[in-house]
């Protein structure tokens, strides 16, 4: 997971949309003006240990990739 600015990466790679295979893996939070961390967990998937990363941020718009208790 990585979170920059559009203009920059489209400074970096203009065609930065034929790197993506599906719209549902991204977000674009337009105006956004805040900071944003992320945190990682452990979950079970199945009966395996693994971890997810949740990135969250704080600011005129607040949002959150997921919740703990979303596993």
């Amino acid at each position: 997971m990585t979170i920059v600015y559009k203009n920059e990466l489209e400074a970096y790679n203009p065609d930065y949309e034929k790197s993506f295979f599906s719209n549902k893996n991204r977000a674009f939070i337009k105006a956004f003006e805040g900071e944003t961390e992320y945190k990682t967990v452990s979950i079970s998937v199945k009966g395996s240990e693994d971890t997810n990363t949740i990135i969250f941020g704080n600011g005129n718009i607040s949002f959150r990739s997921c919740y703990e208790d979303d596993f």
